[in-house]
């Protein structure tokens, strides 16, 4: 009896050891838990209160200069600003206006847009505006520095000039003030641009809707209800507000485009490579991105086709753009392809769907109707059929090949996701066991494109990875093949699948970028001309059956008088021929651009 007492007691000891082990080994694991909680907390409280004070010290920066801005004649603003950047710099070049008549009315322009719009991000106003004053003296002593001696232009939130921020809409980025220009803003300083503003961008530069913690929701000029798209948002809302007459933006998957779109203005997406992206801010970690396949690209936003291939010009002249960085390729302008606009008839295709979103009643329109003016013309145009839907799925496939968005967590350096990637967020982070039983519900449910999603946006090895880059090469060499026995010139057809759509509406929607993005994949220069507005009979959506449509419809409703256009595309490195067949369907269409605040 004593020894099974005695054993009974040595088992308790033991068994209390064991207890206590385990509950220090648990409150341990709960200690680093709570610790790693608690510090995240404090992290976005410290970036919650680095925005605000960024943001605060903006907006006090524009009341303290308010003084000077009504310094001018009010009046004449609006006969300066409805001008576009080519007819300015003629008036300049006649000393009808001076440089600093210009400067203060779109800055006066900027700053008043910016209460109800929301577009700007850091401003330059001061050193703008002495920087005018120079040049007029410049141009008194007949000194030129170049092509746009004189004129004002407005910079990205993501493109470096010297002692300001590229924040990338990131909390984390406030504070690092770039050290030099970046090469495409070096180079149109030297042609005699002033930079006097920097533009409002979404958190971390992907999804088509401008909104962040420290620059707040930019609203578009036609309807404030609605987003200016994304990721050059900001960029379109002034431009088209007439708070400038010339930008810069970038464009990975349609971040020029769509906001051109949706802004009615245009934007040109260059071939990847052509500009310079040295000192272009990625929103990761050092500034450096691992994904290789889509490629982003600077391009110019104006109100006009020549106003943007001004900027192509300006950048390449006397290989400027090769000498300041020697990644591109050493190719000069070719101006003569462009002016030769109104001789030589072209080829161009179209189609109106692209088989992954289906194009609402207005972008069909826009394209039947330039075809209609073009063959009108003189101009041959032929319908190009393709599986364009495979490439959007290639896209897909590609860009979320990392595994549960990591890049954009990692960009944030602690911040907040914000609420617009949340669908891309959770579809990102499914088990890899679970996607396949879900994707086969999704369609079951006649679900399949979120089905697709479902079981395409996920984490892939190394091998597959090549593998879809492999096969998207093959659709490439495919679609090229059938470009070039069709013997087309350019190709016209939607930027997107609808009109500027309600803030908060961007990642239900996403997908209705395909228009834009498979051209990012296949690394073709494209560009948006605007040509029309929304009809009230075109405010109904038609498309499949499922949640993405339902989105789709939502947005459709009260969109009338929303811009809309057609994207024109060229083949890769044919960047002069993809802006001389922008500028003939804005010729033949003889669309112009109403201003939305008039």
């Amino acid at each position: 009896m004593e020894g099974i007492l005695s054993g009974f007691l040595k088992h308790a000891k033991q068994n209390q050891s064991l207890s206590a082990f385990t509950v220090t080994v648990i409150s341990l694991v709960l200690f680093k838990r709570v610790y790693r909680y608690l510090k995240l907390q404090n992290r976005r409280k410290e970036l919650r209160a680095l925005a605000t004070k960024k943001r605060n010290e903006r907006d006090e920066l524009l009341t303290k200069m308010e003084e000077t801005l009504l310094a001018g004649d009010l009046k004449n603003d609006s006969k300066i600003t409805h001008l576009s950047a080519s007819e300015l710099l003629r008036k300049l070049e006649k000393g009808e206006v001076t440089s600093l008549e210009v400067t203060m009315a779109f800055c006066r322009t900027a700053a008043r847009v910016q209460k109800d719009l929301s577009c700007l991000a850091e401003i330059n106003f001061e050193e703008a505006i002495a920087l005018a004053r120079e040049r007029d003296k410049e141009r008194k002593e007949g000194k030129i520095r170049g092509p746009l001696h004189g004129l004002p232009i407005s910079i990205k939130d993501q493109i470096d000039m010297a002692g300001f921020d590229s924040t990338c809409g990131l909390s984390a980025r406030c504070y690092r003030p770039a050290i030099e220009d970046a090469v495409i803003v070096q180079i149109l300083r030297a042609a005699g641009a002033i930079p006097f503003v920097r533009t409002n961008i979404p958190q971390a530069l992907f999804l088509p809707e401008s909104v962040n913690a420290i620059w707040g929701c930019c609203k578009n000029p036609f309807n404030a209800k609605r987003t200016s798209g994304g990721s050059s948002g900001g960029e379109a809302s002034l431009l088209a507000a007439r708070g400038s007459p010339l930008g810069l933006g970038t464009d990975i998957a349609g971040s020029i485009r769509g906001p051109s779109l949706f802004c009615g203005i245009c934007g040109f997406k260059p071939t990847p490579g052509r500009v310079s992206c040295k000192g272009i801010a990625v929103p990761r970690p050092n500034d450096s991105n691992g994904q290789a396949v889509v490629l982003a690209t600077p391009g110019p936003m104006a109100r006009c086709v020549d106003d943007l291939e001004l900027v192509m010009r300006v950048w390449h002249e006397d290989g400027k753009m090769h000498n300041d960085d020697s990644v591109v390729p050493p190719l000069s302008w070719k101006s003569n392809i462009y002016t030769s606009s109104s001789k030589k008839k072209l080829k161009f295709g179209y189609f109106t769907d692209d088989g992954y979103f289906d194009s609402c009643a207005a972008a069909k329109r826009a394209v039947i109707e330039t075809v209609e003016a073009l063959k009108e013309a003189g101009h041959e145009v032929v319908e190009l059929k393709f599986n364009f839907e495979q490439l959007c799925w290639s896209f897909v496939k590609l860009m979320s090949a990392e595994g549960g968005l990591q890049g954009f967590i990692d960009s944030l350096e602690g911040e907040e996701l914000n609420p617009i990637y949340l669908f891309l967020y959770k579809t990102a982070n499914i088990p890899t066991f679970l996607r396949p039983f879900l994707a086969k519900i999704m369609d079951f449910t006649g679900q399949n494109r979120i089905g697709g999603l479902v079981r395409e946006a996920r984490p892939r090895s190394t091998y597959d990875y090549w593998s879809q880059n492999a096969t998207m090469k093959l659709q490439k060499k495919a679609l090229i093949k059938k470009w070039e026995e069709l013997k087309l010139d350019a190709v016209v057809c939607p930027p997107g699948g609808v009109p500027a759509m309600p803030h908060g509406m961007s990642s239900k929607l996403a997908q209705a970028s395909s228009y834009t993005f498979l051209w990012n994949i296949v690394h073709f220069p494209a560009g948006v001309v605007p040509t029309t507005l929304v009809r009230a009979d075109e405010e109904k959506y038609e498309g499949r059956k499922d949640s993405i449509t339902a989105a789709a419809k939502i947005a459709g409703v009260d969109s009338r008088n929303m811009p809309m256009g057609v994207q024109v595309v060229t083949l890769p490195w044919k960047d002069e021929l993809c802006l001389r067949a922008m500028k003939i369907v804005e010729d033949v269409v003889k669309w112009k651009i109403p201003n939305p605040l008039a």
